[in-house]
């Protein structure tokens, strides 16, 4: 319910939505508004972590398909 600040902080990752996949690494910062459909997660053969930032009392609904 608001918008999501991912910050990379280690390996890389595969950021996507239902019209774009980017693969970001460490010291990315990626914007993602609010209500956008979205999923990221490790490359196959690297580690990734990474920080979420969201407005205080948002919700996040998982989506699983």
């Amino acid at each position: 319910s608001s918008d999501q600040v991912l910050f990379v902080t280690a390996g890389k990752g595969i950021i996507a939505t239902e019209t774009r996949q980017e693969v970001i690494g460490v010291g990315d910062v990626v914007h993602i508004p609010a209500e956008e459909k979205h999923w990221h997660g490790a490359i196959p053969d690297s580690p990734f972590s990474h920080m979420a930032l969201t407005a205080e009392g948002s919700t996040t609904t998982q989506v699983e398909e």
